[in-house]
């Protein structure tokens, strides 16, 4: 029989642990319970990643560290798009894994308050066995066809954009579907994470898909840094921007994109800099 701590939700706990980890525990939630968004097991898993993250100081010293690393970088690679512009795998695809994760949650912060009532004494290699088995299950899977849901009013550039994505890549529509949706929901606590998250894929998607490597390599030892002035440490985004656009020089264009896509990263994650919190107060 289990005890009443037991029965306790892992917000409870993560609340009087830190708030912050608690609202992205909070999205975490309403993304699982909600039928609405089509890139929800990407977005879980950026969120598991993020909590993982947050939660690190709590990673109990007498195990391998590296487990607990293996599974913050597969919620990463989960996270991400997958090569040639796939559809988003379905939330559904994920139930194995959530039920562990949630009790791998309530292991953490137990185990910095002293009551380790948790049953699986230690739930780090349960979740990164489900894991395991997951990728191996969808390794194998045919890839299926992604039904496109418009259940949200376009405006007419929203539209152009959208029917531009679905042409180029049905994952980078989707992502940019959801991005809409969450920009115009209010349940969403941490809102500027998702969004940039999102930004950040669609952008890179589009590199991955238009840019070429050989021609990377041609335009990055062209750049010179006086030219980039503030932009100098991105260089191999200008390039793989450049290649995208097909221009030889760093344009109003390129840099433009630049401008716009260089801090999607800081905005998509976990970050108490003041840099962070001035990007996310503005976004």
């Amino acid at each position: 029989m289990k005890s009443e701590f037991d029965e306790k939700n892992a917000l409870l706990l993560l609340k009087v642990s830190d708030p912050e980890i608690a609202a992205f525990y909070t999205d975490w939630q309403y993304l699982s319970n909600s039928g609405e968004f089509e890139t929800a097991a990407h977005l879980l898993a950026h969120l598991a990643r993020e909590i993982l993250r947050g939660l690190e100081d709590r990673y109990p010293k007498d195990m391998d560290k590296k487990i607990y690393s293996d599974l913050i970088h597969r919620f990463d690679r989960y996270s991400h798009r997958r090569k040639g512009g796939q559809a988003p795998r379905e939330k559904e695809q994920f139930e194995i894994v959530w039920p562990d994760f949630e009790n791998l949650l309530v292991y953490l912060v137990e185990s910095g308050t002293g009551f380790c009532n948790t049953a699986d004494p230690c739930p780090f290699n349960t979740l990164c066995n489900s894991l395991v088995k997951l990728e191996s299950e969808l390794s194998e899977s045919e890839e299926t066809e992604w039904s496109v849901h418009l259940d949200i009013e376009l405006s007419s550039l929203q539209s152009e954009i959208h029917q531009n994505l679905k042409t180029l890549a049905p994952l980078l529509a989707a992502f940019y579907r959801d991005w809409l949706r969450i920009r115009s929901s209010t349940g969403f606590r941490c809102r500027s994470y998702l969004l940039g998250h999102l930004a950040r894929e669609i952008a890179g998607g589009f590199r991955d898909i238009l840019a070429m490597k050989q021609d990377e390599g041609e335009i990055k030892p062209s750049l010179q840094s006086e030219d980039l002035r503030n932009l100098k440490g991105h260089k191999d985004h200008i390039a793989s921007i450049m290649s995208a656009l097909g221009v030889t020089d760093f344009d109003s264009r390129a840099e433009q994109w630049i401008e716009t896509a260089k801090d999607l990263s800081t905005l998509a994650h976990r970050n108490r800099d003041d840099k962070a919190k001035v990007l996310r107060k503005e976004s």
